[in-house]
């Protein structure tokens, strides 16, 4: 695995694209952020011991956000097949449930995206 350092304000990935790999932040944090209209609503921030691109790679689905730097951030890159190796592993039940989770999840976002641009 990769480790790899971003500069405050630089892009990991794009809300829309495909996904290749997800991230381990070992320093700094992430902006998760939506696209509304024009205007990007952040949805979360995460830090140090978390992860971030994980549900494309289990759903298979697009990035469901867009990951920006607020500050000088290292993380380990995990590639898609070496996911996909330890997902293989999991019980295939477990793994539903991480695929219906995943779309509640996305659903929430959504709904909460909406919602926050709604009372503008």
């Amino acid at each position: 695995m990769e480790r790899k350092t971003y500069a405050s304000g630089d892009c990991i990935f794009l809300e829309g694209e495909p996904a290749d790999c997800a991230y381990l932040i070992e320093e700094g944090s992430v902006e998760l952020t939506k696209r509304k209209d024009t205007d990007a609503v952040i949805i979360s921030v995460v830090e140090k011991g978390e992860m971030i691109g994980e549900m494309a790679l289990i759903d298979a689905g697009p990035r469901s956000l867009s990951a920006r730097c607020p500050v000088k951030t290292t993380v380990l890159v995990i590639p898609k097949d070496e996911f996909d190796h330890r997902l293989d592993a999991i019980d295939p039940v477990f793994q539903r449930i991480l695929l219906i989770l995943i779309r509640r999840l996305r659903d929430q976002t959504q709904a909460t995206t909406d919602k926050s641009t709604a009372n503008r």
